[in-house]
């Protein structure tokens, strides 16, 4: 729009434009498999990698109730999850989910990745 009327002072150079995208970059790792026991432990392999800037927990949701089912503690940059347990025990089979990646800054969410995952029950 050729109308549009612009404070010049308020623009961020190319410089602080890419650190902002580089602040709110997320690096996963994490299987897209989660092998359930017992119908309530969660054996999974969720990363906050050393790339990261900022500490996460995540959350695991069932596709087919729109259900939270678990969500972690925090995750440290650096450290890996290694076991989620639900709120509720689920049956064998298997199961669509989608893992929510949450990454925090003074206790605030301030970037979110959605994964899509597979639940494995197997007792």
């Amino acid at each position: 729009d050729t109308h549009l009327a612009v404070d010049e002072e308020s623009l961020i150079g190319k410089d602080e434009l890419q650190k902002k995208v580089d602040e709110g970059m997320i690096n996963l790792k994490f299987s897209d498999q989660i092998i359930v026991e017992n119908g309530k432990v969660a054996s999974c392999n969720i990363s906050n990698s050393n790339q990261n800037n900022l500490d996460m927990y995540v959350s695991l949701w069932l596709y087919d109730t729109q259900e939270e089912i678990s969500r972690s503690g925090l995750i440290p940059v650096g450290s890996r999850l290694q076991q989620l347990d639900l709120n509720r025990s689920l049956d064998v089979g298997e199961y669509s989910g989608l893992l929510v990646y949450n990454q925090l800054e003074d206790n605030r969410i301030v970037g979110q990745v959605n994964v899509d995952v597979t639940l494995i029950v197997k007792s």
